[in-house]
């Protein structure tokens, strides 16, 4: 949800201005993580994974994909777990 807040303040006549966008991701991506750090408290984030499908055909859905995509990956990179879930079965993806 926060991927899809932060894009509409970048939209415009239906198009997303891509670079604004993609850099204010990266910042509330290192925001959250620094709180996270801060907090001394474990932490459980729930996500999209928008990367198996076809390619959006439109520009704001192909640039909400790699901005989530690349929020992602810097969660997992941070974190001490991974979870896939499919069909109500997870999968380790990081322990």
């Amino acid at each position: 949800m926060l991927a899809t807040n932060l894009m509409m303040q970048f939209v415009k006549d239906d198009l997303v201005d891509e670079l604004p966008y993609l850099n204010a991701i990266q910042n509330e991506m290192e925001a959250l993580l620094s709180a996270i750090r801060n907090s001394n408290q474990n932490w459980f984030i729930v996500s999209n994974e928008v990367g198996l499908g076809l390619v959006p055909p439109y520009q704001m859905g192909r640039i909400y994909r790699d901005g989530l995509g690349w929020a992602n990956q810097r969660l997992a990179k941070e974190a001490d777990t991974v979870l896939f879930m499919v069909a109500g079965l997870p999968m380790t993806i990081k322990s």
